[in-house]
Protein backbone atom coordinates (compact mmCIF):
# COMPACT_ATOMS: atom_id res chain seq x y z
CA UNK A 1 0.00 0.00 0.00
CA UNK A 2 1.18 3.54 -0.81
CA UNK A 3 0.59 6.45 1.55
CA UNK A 4 -1.97 8.03 -0.78
CA UNK A 5 -4.04 4.82 -0.58
CA UNK A 6 -4.62 5.08 3.20
CA UNK A 7 -8.38 5.13 3.84
CA UNK A 8 -8.84 4.28 7.54
CA UNK A 9 -11.71 2.36 9.03
CA UNK A 10 -12.23 3.33 12.67
CA UNK A 11 -13.67 0.60 14.85
CA UNK A 12 -13.52 2.32 18.23
CA UNK A 13 -12.64 5.82 19.48
CA UNK A 14 -13.13 7.03 23.04
CA UNK A 15 -11.63 9.07 25.84
CA UNK A 16 -11.16 6.79 28.84
CA UNK A 17 -9.71 7.08 32.37
CA UNK A 18 -7.47 4.03 31.74
CA UNK A 19 -7.61 0.56 30.17
CA UNK A 20 -9.37 -2.11 32.17
CA UNK A 21 -6.38 -4.43 32.43
CA UNK A 22 -2.59 -4.29 32.69
CA UNK A 23 -2.06 -7.84 31.39
CA UNK A 24 0.03 -8.61 28.32
CA UNK A 25 -2.22 -8.54 25.25
CA UNK A 26 -2.24 -8.62 21.45
CA UNK A 27 -4.75 -6.85 19.24
CA UNK A 28 -6.28 -7.85 15.91
CA UNK A 29 -6.36 -4.25 14.65
CA UNK A 30 -4.09 -1.23 15.13
CA UNK A 31 -4.15 1.09 18.14
CA UNK A 32 -3.45 4.75 18.84
CA UNK A 33 -3.11 5.90 22.44
CA UNK A 34 -2.84 9.62 23.15
CA UNK A 35 -2.20 10.57 26.77
CA UNK A 36 -4.35 13.58 27.61
CA UNK A 37 -3.25 13.80 31.24
CA UNK A 38 -1.22 11.87 33.82
CA UNK A 39 1.72 9.52 33.40
CA UNK A 40 2.03 5.82 32.67
CA UNK A 41 4.23 3.26 30.92
CA UNK A 42 3.58 0.98 27.98
CA UNK A 43 5.76 -2.09 27.66
CA UNK A 44 6.03 -3.39 24.13
CA UNK A 45 8.07 -6.56 23.69
CA UNK A 46 11.41 -5.73 25.38
CA UNK A 47 11.03 -1.94 25.40
CA UNK A 48 9.37 0.41 27.86
CA UNK A 49 7.72 3.62 26.69
CA UNK A 50 7.24 6.14 29.53
CA UNK A 51 4.29 8.32 28.57
CA UNK A 52 3.33 11.76 29.79
CA UNK A 53 0.80 14.37 28.72
CA UNK A 54 0.61 14.97 24.93
CA UNK A 55 2.50 11.76 24.09
CA UNK A 56 1.24 9.65 21.20
CA UNK A 57 1.82 5.92 20.98
CA UNK A 58 0.95 3.91 17.88
CA UNK A 59 0.89 0.11 18.21
CA UNK A 60 0.65 -2.09 15.08
CA UNK A 61 -1.82 -4.94 15.10
CA UNK A 62 -0.48 -8.18 16.56
CA UNK A 63 2.29 -6.59 18.64
CA UNK A 64 2.17 -7.71 22.32
CA UNK A 65 1.99 -4.84 24.80
CA UNK A 66 1.18 -4.15 28.41
CA UNK A 67 -0.08 -1.01 30.11
CA UNK A 68 1.47 -0.19 33.50
CA UNK A 69 0.08 2.42 35.84
CA UNK A 70 -0.58 3.07 39.52
CA UNK A 71 -4.15 2.15 40.37
CA UNK A 72 -4.65 5.48 42.12
CA UNK A 73 -2.99 7.61 39.42
CA UNK A 74 -5.31 9.99 37.51
CA UNK A 75 -4.96 9.15 33.81
CA UNK A 76 -6.99 10.16 30.77
CA UNK A 77 -6.36 8.54 27.39
CA UNK A 78 -7.81 8.87 23.94
CA UNK A 79 -7.88 5.35 22.50
CA UNK A 80 -8.52 4.48 18.88
CA UNK A 81 -8.82 1.07 17.18
CA UNK A 82 -8.56 1.16 13.39
CA UNK A 83 -7.48 -0.41 10.10
CA UNK A 84 -5.56 1.35 7.34
CA UNK A 85 -8.12 0.38 4.67
CA UNK A 86 -11.75 -0.73 4.34
CA UNK A 87 -11.16 -4.39 3.58
CA UNK A 88 -12.52 -5.44 7.00
CA UNK A 89 -15.04 -2.65 7.51
CA UNK A 90 -17.77 -5.28 7.86
CA UNK A 91 -16.26 -5.93 11.32
CA UNK A 92 -17.97 -3.00 13.01
CA UNK A 93 -17.79 -4.02 16.68
CA UNK A 94 -14.56 -3.46 18.64
CA UNK A 95 -12.20 -6.43 18.37
CA UNK A 96 -11.30 -7.55 21.87
CA UNK A 97 -7.68 -7.82 22.95
CA UNK A 98 -6.33 -11.32 23.47
CA UNK A 99 -3.59 -12.88 25.53
CA UNK A 100 -0.66 -14.08 23.39
CA UNK A 101 -1.79 -17.69 23.92
CA UNK A 102 -5.39 -17.09 22.83
CA UNK A 103 -4.49 -14.86 19.86
CA UNK A 104 -5.94 -16.32 16.65
CA UNK A 105 -3.68 -15.31 13.75
CA UNK A 106 -6.40 -16.11 11.22
CA UNK A 107 -8.28 -13.04 12.53
CA UNK A 108 -5.22 -10.78 12.48
CA UNK A 109 -5.71 -7.67 10.34
CA UNK A 110 -2.10 -7.08 9.37
CA UNK A 111 -0.63 -3.68 8.59
CA UNK A 112 -0.45 -3.37 4.79
CA UNK A 113 3.05 -3.84 3.43
CA UNK A 114 4.85 -0.77 2.14
CA UNK A 115 3.71 1.57 4.93
CA UNK A 116 6.03 3.00 7.59
CA UNK A 117 3.71 1.72 10.31
CA UNK A 118 5.05 -1.79 10.86
CA UNK A 119 6.81 -0.85 14.13
CA UNK A 120 5.55 0.94 17.26
CA UNK A 121 5.85 4.73 17.16
CA UNK A 122 6.13 6.89 20.27
CA UNK A 123 6.28 10.67 19.88
CA UNK A 124 6.24 13.21 22.70
CA UNK A 125 4.70 16.68 22.41
CA UNK A 126 3.01 16.02 19.09
CA UNK A 127 0.83 19.10 19.46
CA UNK A 128 -0.39 19.05 15.85
CA UNK A 129 -2.20 15.75 16.43
CA UNK A 130 -4.08 16.58 19.63
CA UNK A 131 -6.84 18.75 18.06
CA UNK A 132 -7.13 16.36 15.10
CA UNK A 133 -7.62 13.36 17.37
CA UNK A 134 -10.12 15.24 19.51
CA UNK A 135 -12.13 16.21 16.44
CA UNK A 136 -11.88 12.64 15.13
CA UNK A 137 -13.30 11.31 18.39
CA UNK A 138 -16.13 13.88 18.31
CA UNK A 139 -17.13 13.12 14.70
CA UNK A 140 -16.90 9.35 15.09
CA UNK A 141 -19.15 9.33 18.12
CA UNK A 142 -21.88 11.32 16.37
CA UNK A 143 -22.85 7.88 15.10
CA UNK A 144 -24.02 8.94 11.63
CA UNK A 145 -22.53 8.09 8.24
CA UNK A 146 -21.08 11.54 7.54
CA UNK A 147 -19.57 11.72 11.01
CA UNK A 148 -17.74 8.44 10.52
CA UNK A 149 -16.51 9.49 7.07
CA UNK A 150 -15.24 12.79 8.45
CA UNK A 151 -13.57 10.89 11.31
CA UNK A 152 -11.82 8.66 8.77
CA UNK A 153 -10.58 11.70 6.83
CA UNK A 154 -9.32 13.30 10.04
CA UNK A 155 -7.56 10.10 11.09
CA UNK A 156 -5.83 9.97 7.71
CA UNK A 157 -4.50 13.47 8.37
CA UNK A 158 -3.40 12.34 11.85
CA UNK A 159 -1.49 9.40 10.37
CA UNK A 160 0.32 11.71 7.96
CA UNK A 161 1.24 14.01 10.86
CA UNK A 162 2.54 10.98 12.74
CA UNK A 163 4.80 10.11 9.80
CA UNK A 164 6.06 13.69 9.71
CA UNK A 165 6.67 13.62 13.46
CA UNK A 166 8.45 10.29 13.11
CA UNK A 167 10.83 11.74 10.51
CA UNK A 168 11.47 14.82 12.63
CA UNK A 169 12.08 12.63 15.67
CA UNK A 170 14.56 10.46 13.73
CA UNK A 171 16.43 13.57 12.61
CA UNK A 172 16.48 15.03 16.12
CA UNK A 173 17.64 11.70 17.57
CA UNK A 174 20.47 11.56 15.03
CA UNK A 175 21.56 15.09 15.96
CA UNK A 176 21.37 14.28 19.68
CA UNK A 177 23.46 11.14 19.17
CA UNK A 178 26.14 13.11 17.31
CA UNK A 179 26.24 15.66 20.14
CA UNK A 180 26.64 12.88 22.69
CA UNK A 181 29.44 11.25 20.70
CA UNK A 182 31.28 14.56 20.37
CA UNK A 183 30.94 15.23 24.09
CA UNK A 184 32.19 11.78 25.11
CA UNK A 185 35.09 11.97 22.64
CA UNK A 186 36.21 15.27 24.13
CA UNK A 187 35.59 14.46 27.80
CA UNK A 188 36.46 10.76 28.10
CA UNK A 189 39.27 11.56 30.58
CA UNK A 190 36.73 13.03 33.03
CA UNK A 191 34.28 11.30 35.35
CA UNK A 192 31.14 11.03 33.23
CA UNK A 193 27.96 9.73 34.84
CA UNK A 194 24.58 9.05 33.29
CA UNK A 195 23.00 11.58 35.65
CA UNK A 196 25.49 14.27 34.59
CA UNK A 197 24.76 13.61 30.93
CA UNK A 198 21.04 13.82 31.64
CA UNK A 199 21.45 17.24 33.27
CA UNK A 200 23.74 18.54 30.54
CA UNK A 201 21.53 17.45 27.63
CA UNK A 202 18.17 18.02 29.31
CA UNK A 203 16.84 14.45 29.09
CA UNK A 204 16.30 11.56 31.47
CA UNK A 205 19.43 9.31 31.46
CA UNK A 206 17.29 6.32 30.41
CA UNK A 207 16.00 8.27 27.39
CA UNK A 208 19.51 9.33 26.38
CA UNK A 209 20.84 5.79 26.59
CA UNK A 210 17.87 4.36 24.68
CA UNK A 211 18.26 6.87 21.84
CA UNK A 212 22.03 6.41 21.72
CA UNK A 213 21.77 2.62 21.55
CA UNK A 214 19.05 2.83 18.91
CA UNK A 215 21.26 5.03 16.73
CA UNK A 216 24.65 3.37 17.34
CA UNK A 217 23.98 -0.17 18.55
CA UNK A 218 26.00 0.45 21.71
CA UNK A 219 25.31 2.03 25.10
CA UNK A 220 26.73 5.33 26.30
CA UNK A 221 28.91 3.52 28.82
CA UNK A 222 30.28 1.16 26.19
CA UNK A 223 31.06 4.05 23.86
CA UNK A 224 32.85 5.92 26.65
CA UNK A 225 34.99 2.87 27.45
CA UNK A 226 35.78 2.43 23.75
CA UNK A 227 37.06 6.02 23.58
CA UNK A 228 39.22 5.41 26.63
CA UNK A 229 40.61 2.17 25.27
CA UNK A 230 41.41 3.82 21.92
CA UNK A 231 43.37 6.54 23.73
CA UNK A 232 45.11 3.95 25.92
CA UNK A 233 46.35 2.05 22.86
CA UNK A 234 48.07 5.20 21.58
CA UNK A 235 49.62 5.89 24.99
CA UNK A 236 50.86 2.31 25.36
CA UNK A 237 52.67 2.44 22.02
CA UNK A 238 53.75 6.07 22.05
CA UNK A 239 54.78 6.79 25.66
CA UNK A 240 56.68 5.24 28.54
CA UNK A 241 53.88 5.78 31.03
CA UNK A 242 53.12 2.83 33.28
CA UNK A 243 49.85 0.95 32.91
CA UNK A 244 48.60 2.56 36.13
CA UNK A 245 49.52 6.05 34.91
CA UNK A 246 47.76 5.44 31.61
CA UNK A 247 44.66 4.25 33.45
CA UNK A 248 44.51 7.54 35.35
CA UNK A 249 45.30 9.51 32.20
CA UNK A 250 42.25 8.11 30.37
CA UNK A 251 39.84 8.54 33.29
CA UNK A 252 39.95 5.11 34.97
CA UNK A 253 41.21 5.33 38.54
CA UNK A 254 41.61 1.58 39.12
CA UNK A 255 44.47 -0.01 37.10
CA UNK A 256 43.01 -3.48 37.61
CA UNK A 257 39.68 -2.40 36.15
CA UNK A 258 41.51 -0.71 33.27
CA UNK A 259 43.38 -3.95 32.51
CA UNK A 260 40.10 -5.88 32.66
CA UNK A 261 38.38 -3.50 30.24
CA UNK A 262 41.37 -3.38 27.91
CA UNK A 263 41.56 -7.16 27.60
CA UNK A 264 37.79 -7.40 27.14
CA UNK A 265 37.79 -4.93 24.24
CA UNK A 266 41.21 -5.64 22.67
CA UNK A 267 41.67 -9.32 23.46
CA UNK A 268 45.06 -9.03 25.17
CA UNK A 269 46.40 -7.27 28.26
CA UNK A 270 47.84 -3.72 28.12
CA UNK A 271 51.32 -5.11 28.78
CA UNK A 272 51.08 -7.60 25.94
CA UNK A 273 49.72 -4.89 23.64
CA UNK A 274 52.67 -2.64 24.48
CA UNK A 275 55.03 -5.50 23.71
CA UNK A 276 53.75 -5.53 20.13
CA UNK A 277 55.63 -2.32 19.31
CA UNK A 278 58.92 -4.28 19.51
CA UNK A 279 57.75 -6.85 16.97
CA UNK A 280 59.19 -6.36 13.51
CA UNK A 281 57.45 -7.88 10.52
CA UNK A 282 59.35 -8.97 7.38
Amino acid sequence: MEIFEINPHIRYCRKLPKPNSSRLVRTYDCRIFFLLSGTCTFKIEERAYPLRENTLLYIPSGVPYRFDYKSTAPIELLIMNFDFDREHQHLQSPLQTQTPKSFDESNWIRVPSGLSFSEPICIENLSSVHPLLSETEKEYNRGDFLGKELASALLRQCLLEILRGKDQKANSEEVLTQRLKQYLTRHYTEEVSAEALGIRFGYHPYHLNRIFKKQTGTTLRQYLIEQRIHAAKSLLLGTELTVGEIAVEIGIADPAYFSYCFKKYVGISPTDYRGQKDIHYL
